[in-house]
């Protein structure tokens, strides 16, 4: 009896650990930590048409050894899809994919596989699910002016956060309809399922009733994402007066041009 019952437990334990072998979990780290079984999938989350995303796995193979190379399946990829690069590390297998800029919004399914040189009868995969759809970064701005209003020369001081719910990093660049010498285009790029945060300066150089826009504009194909309106009551100062038509003429008459180019350089004197 047991005997019997001996043979049954080893039975049982060897068909367990035969399960476990051939269904061994491969550990994804990056976008985000999960156990994946092979042979199955996962959703790793959201990019932007035109974006670079890296998938990260761990190197346990759960055989015993470690897995020294992972190949992204160019026969299942999506079409226009790129393999930037595939990178082994200390504790890691890295795959760099981007998405064409054309792709239209939908879930795409990337297959991956791993493998080692030396146990070359072992090999798993895993399919991963990502989808590509636009609006994935946002903007917010205020203004952290308080001033009722503002002197030539002096600064207006505004406030942007960025949120960028994609899983690869994002730059975006914010302009104005604003001359160059009052305010220069700031950029940032913005790491994956994070808020970056930029501090606008713009600095009146012509007097008047100013209104202008902020614009964020985002990847290659600089689309607008979000903008924001404004306005400033700027004060003259006696070198603001003199001086404006060169940093700030699209605020003047084109009649009064000469006028205002003998006041330009009269203000050198003060």
């Amino acid at each position: 009896m047991v005997k019997r019952l001996f043979r049954v437990f080893a039975v049982a334990f060897c068909i367990l650990l035969a399960a476990s072998v051939a269904f061994a979990d491969v550990s994804m780290t990056y976008p985000f930590r999960q156990d994946v079984q092979s042979g199955t999938s996962v959703a790793a989350g959201s990019v932007e048409p035109g974006q670079a995303f890296d998938l990260t796995f761990s190197d346990n193979s759960n055989y015993g050894f470690e897995w020294d190379k992972i190949v992204v399946s160019r026969a299942a990829l999506p079409a226009g899809w790129e393999v930037v690069s595939t990178q082994v590390t200390d504790t890691s297998l890295v795959a760099a994919i981007k998405v064409p800029a054309w792709a239209q919004s939908n879930i795409y399914v990337v297959n991956l596989g791993f493998s080692n040189k030396d146990n070359p009868e072992k090999t798993d995969s895993v399919d991963v699910k990502i989808t590509v759809k636009r609006s994935l970064v946002d903007a917010s701005f205020a203004r952290k002016s308080n001033d009722a209003f503002f002197y030539t020369g002096g600064k207006a001081l505004y406030h942007v956060s960025v949120s960028n719910s994609s899983i690869a990093p994002q730059t975006v660049r914010v302009s104005s309809t604003l001359p160059d010498a009052w305010f220069s285009d700031r950029s940032i790029t913005i790491k994956p399922g994070s808020v970056g945060e930029l501090d606008l300066e713009v600095t009146p150089q012509a007097s008047g009733v100013i209104p202008f826009s902020f614009r964020v504009y985002e990847g290659s194909d600089n689309l607008i994402i979000d903008s924001f309106s404004s306005e400033l009551n700027v004060k003259p100062t006696m070198k603001g007066k003199l001086s404006s038509s060169l940093s700030g003429f699209p605020f003047f008459t084109f009649s009064l041009l000469p006028f205002q180019l003998f006041n330009s350089f009269l203000s050198f004197a003060f």
